[in-house]
């Protein structure tokens, strides 16, 4: 979709118009849910965290200003959706874990600058080979060593480490860098505590 269409289709939300927020959720849908991601990473609450965010940007559609970018707008719903779960969560559990609290330090405009950057990623990572997407889902998504992942291939361990997986990672790079995301996703990876990425289909977290 152009931008001169996306433009019109944001015009049309305040209306109420149903078709125009349909193709919305059509756009953003899978944005979305790398944004729940980045607040939760818990693939069995990215559901709940979606859902919400999509009633509540639908109930809110007379409140939404056609100049303001749309996909912050909707992390910002999401971002006061989790602030409210991790609450209930915490209210329900004392053992509540401190990354299941509410990450304020995230601003709805540093989510969906992040959100857009995994979404570049996850299409640079549909681009491989199927045998290499399984190479970076075991390795960087399960976190599995390399030795049950060349297990997995069947081939030696020292071929994964030497040859398939720096390929592979020049291949993420150069799909990433003519998208202009490859500075921004190895900053953002070096921050994380966990794998340096996710690869999140439509369905599946």
């Amino acid at each position: 979709m152009d931008e001169a269409a996306e433009e019109a289709l944001l015009r049309r939300v305040p209306t109420g118009d149903d078709a125009a927020f349909e193709s919305l959720y059509a756009l953003y849908a899978q944005r979305v849910r790398l944004a729940a991601w980045r607040f939760c990473r818990r693939g069995d609450q990215i559901d709940d965290l979606t859902n919400e965010t999509w009633c509540r940007a639908y109930r809110l559609r007379p409140d939404y200003d056609p100049t303001r970018p749309f996909f912050s707008w909707l992390c910002g719903i999401l971002h006061n959706v989790w602030r409210e779960q991790a609450r209930k969560n915490a209210a329900d559990s004392s053992d509540t874990a401190a990354d299941d609290m509410p990450a304020d330090d995230l601003s709805p405009d540093d989510v969906a600058a992040e959100a857009e950057m995994l979404a570049g990623l996850n299409d640079c990572v549909s681009r491989l080979d199927p045998e290499e997407q399984s190479l970076v889902r075991w390795r960087f998504f399960d976190g599995e060593p390399l030795r049950l992942v060349a297990q997995k291939l069947g081939i030696a361990e020292a071929t994964v480490r030497e040859i398939r997986l720096p390929a592979v990672m020049v291949k993420l790079q150069r799909c990433l860098s003519k998208k202009g995301l490859a500075d921004r996703f190895f900053s953002f990876s070096s921050a994380q505590a966990g794998p340096p990425f996710q690869v999140i289909s439509g369905d599946e977290p």
